[in-house]
């Protein structure tokens, strides 16, 4: 794909998320999210939840991104992992449980 139909088409898709957050939706943001993270994925292996409490702990300490860095995530990939995972352990007991337990750990670190 050549680099002006590259950005085009980006900034068509930035224009409709925006557009969509406007009307208070977010079913194209989810889907963004969920396929941005699943690549993250597919690249380094699953995000487990002691890596998304790292993620979580590094976030509120302002060191994110060395987080990222030593988990070979790429830095952009920030907030859809924190979106994906915000909806997973809300609709996941168990995971959500895992998840509290996990923070609490990594916090101790």
């Amino acid at each position: 794909m050549r680099e002006g139909v590259w950005k085009a088409n980006e900034m068509r898709w930035n224009k409709a998320l925006e557009e969509e957050q406007g009307r208070g939706k977010s079913v194209l943001r989810g889907a963004y999210d969920a396929a941005y993270t699943a690549r993250v994925e597919r690249f380094r292996g699953p995000i487990t939840v002691e890596e998304y409490a790292r993620i979580m702990v590094g976030i509120e300490r302002g060191s994110a991104n060395g987080v990222l860095d030593a988990l070979k995530i790429q830095r952009s990939a920030l907030m859809p992992i924190v979106r994906v995972w915000a909806k997973k352990v809300a609709k996941d007991m168990k995971l959500g449980e895992e998840a509290t337990k996990a923070l609490r750990e990594a916090k101790r670190a």
